[in-house]
């Protein structure tokens, strides 16, 4: 698997407009994590969040309706 993110790309850094930041060309996003189209058990939610961290994403995709908030605060 980390073979197949470095081929993405995924540990490029891209700016954020003109703060500053950057972050992971790839990303994350949390919102089948929060239950919205089906509900997610919290340990394999929890366990896709880690395997993004550990292959180096660092660009996670939240929003406060994504089930009630949860994939914002859970990590």
């Amino acid at each position: 698997m980390p073979e197949a993110m470095a081929a993405l790309g995924a540990g490029t850094r891209r700016p954020v407009a003109a703060t500053g930041l950057e972050v992971t060309a790839l990303g994350l996003g949390t919102v089948p994590l929060g239950g919205l189209y089906v509900g997610v058990p919290t340990e394999q939610a929890l366990d896709v969040l880690d395997t993004a961290w550990e292959l180096g994403i660092r660009y996670f995709d939240t929003a406060p309706f994504y089930g009630a908030g949860w994939p914002s605060f859970a990590w």
